[in-house]
């Protein structure tokens, strides 16, 4: 296993979280457009 290996797989679940954020916000937004 490479070293940019071992960060590339650090990395995914911090990014997993990003994307799951940014999913809860979007939703977040639409419902107080539809609010």
């Amino acid at each position: 296993m490479t070293r940019s290996d071992w960060l590339r797989d650090a990395r995914l679940p911090k990014v997993k979280l990003e994307c799951q954020a940014s999913k809860a916000e979007g939703h977040a937004r639409k419902g107080e457009k539809h609010a």
